[in-house]
């Protein structure tokens, strides 16, 4: 959870997006917050890892800067159609936006 919560941070993202990215209902969120255990193998769990993952794969590629993220994240992206933190928060938005960064990383 922590990691996440960090990430959620250098992202930009306020709680509400971060749960929502991963899927998760507000009471859900809050007892997580609360000191409940994200279990790593559920739905929620996977896409915790996929939100870090993305993170770290972007903070890669604009050289660590979290304001060159918070840029990426904020400007609208042809690829992935839309706005990067907008596309977050659909269904399939990051699924999408991880595609699309491991493409980056492994092919420029």
């Amino acid at each position: 959870m922590q990691a996440l919560r960090r990430a959620g941070v250098a992202l930009g993202l306020t709680e509400a997006q971060l749960a929502r990215a991963v899927g998760l209902s507000t009471p859900d969120w809050e007892g997580l917050a609360a000191g409940q255990r994200l279990n790593p193998a559920s739905q929620a769990g996977k896409r915790a890892t996929q939100l870090i993952r993305c993170y770290l794969a972007l903070g890669s590629l604009v050289g660590g800067s979290r304001e060159a993220v918070r840029q990426w994240l904020g400007t609208r992206n042809r690829h992935l159609g839309g706005v990067p933190a907008d596309v977050l928060m659909e269904p399939d938005g990051l699924d999408r936006m991880a595609d699309y960064l491991d493409g980056l990383r492994l092919h420029g």
